[in-house]
């Protein structure tokens, strides 16, 4: 895959409006290098409530409508739960648009290379955001390990921690989906969250032995 980079803002669609696109949205605020021209949500309410951050962008209750309307869309920011991965970034790639995927890419090895597979054949860019390998500190440690001043890793301890004060407002449907996730044999590290971790302990420091 050749990149070639744009002259121009990237037109952007942001396709999932739920409680991760608050997060999401912080590295386009102010961008200069990003236009969001449009938001995708089946919520109408989620798509009111996240116009007001982008007033000129188009709102639509699928992607499919998005597609059919004729605005030009370079990247889809992809913030949909995971059980719709595969089939969201397969339809996504087939729209012509670049793809950037939250973590975790998805349940299994068939839909990552579904996946994979779709982006080969679109001629499109499919990339898995891990934003912690780009965290100076966590960038810091690995430069360390790597040049063995910390000496040989034994081991690496992560801890989450969770509690009913403070923290931001997660909707219910939101806990269904995880729900739904668990009822699938898919643990806390399958949550994005804990992927994260899990992610990152294997950027520092390789397979687990």
């Amino acid at each position: 895959m050749v990149v070639v980079p744009y002259e121009r803002p990237v037109r952007a669609a942001v396709i999932g409006l739920g409680r991760i696109y608050d997060l999401n949205v912080l590295g386009y605020r102010g961008n200069p290098d990003v236009e969001v021209v449009a938001l995708v949500d089946p919520s109408a309410e989620r798509r009111v409530q996240r116009q007001a951050d982008w007033p000129d962008a188009a709102t639509f209750a699928s992607a499919a409508d998005l597609a059919a309307s004729g605005i030009e869309v370079d990247a889809a920011e992809v913030l949909l739960p995971i059980p719709l991965h595969a089939d969201g970034v397969a339809e996504m790639l087939g729209w012509g648009w670049h793809v950037n995927l939250q973590k975790p890419m998805c349940n299994d090895l068939l839909d990552a290379q579904r996946m994979l597979d779709a982006a080969k054949a679109s001629g499109r860019v499919l990339r898995v955001m891990e934003n912690y390998v780009f965290y100076e500190p966590l960038r810091r440690l690995k430069a360390a390990a790597e040049s063995g001043e910390i000496g040989e890793v034994a081991g690496y301890h992560m801890k989450m921690v969770g509690t009913g004060r403070g923290g931001w407002d997660v909707p219910w449907s939101s806990f269904e989906w995880q729900l739904e996730q668990i009822r699938r044999g898919r643990g806390i590290l399958v949550l994005d969250y804990g992927w994260q971790k899990l992610a990152t302990a294997i950027w520092l420091f390789g397979p687990v032995a």
